[in-house]
């Protein structure tokens, strides 16, 4: 390496002192990129929105599926902020929903969500809607039908998330749930997570759904939920740093969100603080590999749910597999084995080279490094 090399290998590892205003803007900016919400008007996976719109609109019921983190409410609340608007859309999380038996838990579905609905279409008084839900010994739901036929509206979109807590506690609901695909009146859509103990149960109770596992970002995808926060700031990466951001993350949201709130904030052990990224940057910080794992724990910890809750044992031995060896030959594996884990985006098939390889080197590092207890 030259004199001149060594130089600026020094100049790049060096963090820069800024001032307080400089540090103050890296946070503002770093707090954009906030991972833990869900984003109500996505910014990538357009073009599969488009495409589960296309199937709502046909009215085909549509499952969103994925792992944990992966963005599958942001898709819901996407759709209904780009193609339903607010005011033609119920968001329902099953989650919230308690109830002692599927009597009550239909007699609690949706209720107060349908009942602002309702009242935002009738500008009744909620409380006198509720009134009427009740005298007419009606689920919200069947109220809601009535409504909508009577006043020949079809185009209502009703979102459902976290319908994976009623997998073991309630399996009646999810049925329930999966019911209301017979309703001509309401575009229905279901986040699911994959959860390998009840998939065969989950394909027999959405049968008839058309499923849309969510895809990886694309290099375009990386690059503009990278750039889109910078507008208006002089914070800049390379292109190369972008590429690096979609090998070292697998092009998962989650995990690219998570990075850039770390390196540019001033709370955090990692932070570069400062204004222009190159590969080199994140090189580093994905190299600092014990440093990191501390910074992103919560990444790692979701890595775990997806290994143990997510994949089966057979899939898991595939994974660790890919790891061990770094790839599989396309023509040594079922593809039937294979398809979930391309599908929920953590294996990526290379057809060039006829190989099957792990999507991702931060969650190849984690098994690696058996950062994830394998139980």
């Amino acid at each position: 390496m030259s004199i001149e090399q060594l130089n600026s290998t020094e100049q790049l590892n060096q963090k820069e002192e800024l001032s307080d205003s400089d540090r103050e803007l890296l946070d503002s900016i770093s707090y954009k990129y906030e991972p833990n919400r869900a984003i109500e008007d996505s910014i990538v996976r357009l073009e599969q929105e488009e495409k589960i719109y296309k199937n709502l609109e046909d009215n085909q019921p549509v499952l969103i599926r994925g792992n944990w983190r992966s963005g599958k409410t942001s898709m819901l609340k996407s759709l209904k902020n780009h193609k339903f608007g607010k005011e033609n859309s119920i968001f329902i999380d099953a989650s919230t929903i308690f109830s002692n038996s599927i009597d009550e838990f239909k007699s609690n579905f949706g209720k107060y969500q349908i009942i602002e609905f309702l009242s935002q279409h009738t500008k009744q008084n909620e409380n006198e809607i509720a009134g009427e839900i009740f005298n007419s010994k009606k689920t919200p739901i069947e109220y809601l039908i009535q409504y909508l036929d009577k006043n020949k509206e079809n185009n209502v979109f009703l979102g459902i998330d976290e319908v994976i807590t009623l997998a073991q506690k309630n399996p009646q609901a999810l049925e329930y749930i999966a019911s209301l695909k017979n309703i001509n009146q309401i575009k229905l859509a279901v986040v699911l997570h994959r959860f390998h103990s009840y998939e065969e149960k989950f394909q027999e109770i959405f049968n008839g759904f058309e499923t849309h596992f969510l895809k990886p970002l694309s290099l375009d995808e990386v690059k503009k939920l990278i750039t889109e926060p910078l507008k208006g700031s002089p914070v800049t990466f390379s292109d190369d740093a972008i590429e690096e951001i979609l090998k070292f993350s697998g092009g998962r949201p989650y995990e690219i969100n998570n990075l850039l709130n770390k390196i540019m904030s001033s709370y955090s052990e990692i932070s570069k603080q400062k204004f222009s990224y190159i590969k080199e940057d994140i090189e580093e910080v994905a190299n600092n590999y014990f440093e990191l794992s501390a910074e992103m724990n919560n990444v790692v910890y979701n890595y775990e749910a997806i290994y143990l809750r997510s994949l089966s044992q057979q899939e898991r031995g595939v994974i660790d597999t890919l790891v061990r060896d770094k790839q599989i030959p396309i023509s040594n594996i079922e593809r039937n084995v294979i398809q979930p884990l391309i599908d929920t985006s953590f294996v990526k098939e290379d057809k060039n080279k006829n190989i099957y390889t792990i999507n991702g080197s931060f969650f190849e590092t984690c098994l690696e490094k058996n950062l994830i207890r394998k139980k």
